[in-house]
């Protein structure tokens, strides 16, 4: 366990090298700890606003951070500077999530009116963005979650709805919506796709995780309906052999993807909502993060 995260943890995610942990926090820092010594190496802040979310680039360069104030920015780590400012638009269309294109070129943002704003990064102005409407379902809703394919030719946006929308890029880089995947009776606060690509879970307001056949748009029984409860965050391992999700009640779920009816409940020592669930690139740690600012790091063995 990581201490010291005032007000709660907002954000998490590893460096690519796996040797350094990042926790945004409410109380407006992000820390970068040594997860292997338990020891706090670096501090970006602090911030005001606070960031809400933050996210590193394919590369390990940059770290995009969204702020309370609906404001987005990406900085460079390892200069601990900003780099580029998105300017944010209307209170109404505030940012709440970013996610990074697999290739680094693009980072979508996901606004609280129901829009999606993809920004070329070397070329952030107006001219080169792009506004997909109603992705967060029905009309005006917030965009809860995001996700690229790992080809980075899909893009999955879900809502207060309970619907997935999944958009695809053309050559030009346009985006257009292809599918409308149905199946949640409440939002959908989470989306993860499989390593592959062909697999897109999702989860929510309901104690069901639903798995999607991305590629044909066709729905797959769903894992553990019965074991898990309002889901907040989803994480597929990157060899797609497991399915983590942080849940409301504090307690983490984790499934054998190949065998969804194995399954394991982690309680560590979170005593509020799990907001963030993600893996080392190596697979070999799961970690997880609260609202009452604990961070959790779990050892994963190694298939026999």
């Amino acid at each position: 366990q990581l201490p010291g995260h005032t007000g709660g943890v907002t954000g998490l995610v590893f460096d690519r090298d796996n040797r350094l942990l990042l926790a945004a926090t409410a109380g407006g820092v992000i820390h970068a700890w040594d997860h292997a010594t338990a020891r706090r190496v670096g501090t970006l802040g602090g911030y005001s606003p606070s960031p809400r979310h933050v996210s590193y680039s394919p590369d390990g360069n940059l770290l995009a951070a969204v702020y309370t104030d609906g404001s987005a920015a990406v900085w460079d780590w390892a200069e601990g500077v900003k780099s580029t400012h998105m300017p944010l638009l209307s209170k109404s269309s505030a940012a709440r999530h970013a996610c990074f294109s697999p290739d680094g070129q693009l980072l979508a943002l996901a606004c609280a009116n129901g829009t999606v704003r993809t920004w070329h990064l070397k070329q952030l102005d107006p001219l080169h963005q792009q506004l997909l409407e109603g992705a967060g379902g029905a009309a005006g809703s917030p965009v809860r979650a995001l996700a690229f394919s790992p080809s980075g030719l899909l893009l999955a946006t879900a809502g207060d709805d309970g619907d997935v929308c999944l958009w695809n890029t053309n050559t030009r880089g346009q985006w257009t919506q292809t599918a409308c995947l149905q199946g949640h009776a409440y939002a959908v606060n989470a989306l993860a796709f499989s390593p592959c690509g062909q697999v897109l879970a999702s989860g929510g307001n309901e104690s069901a995780v639903r798995l999607w056949d991305a590629t044909i748009s066709g729905r797959r029984p769903a894992p553990g309906e019965q074991h898990a409860r309002v889901i907040s965050c989803l994480a597929h391992s990157p060899s797609g052999s497991q399915l983590a999700a942080g849940l409301a009640d504090g307690g983490l779920c984790v499934w054998d993807a190949a065998a969804p009816h194995r399954w394991a409940r982690l309680q560590g020592e979170h005593r509020r909502p799990i907001g963030r669930v993600l893996y080392s690139a190596d697979g070999g740690l799961l970690a997880s993060a609260s609202d009452d600012g604990r961070v959790c790091i779990w050892s994963v063995p190694r298939p026999p």
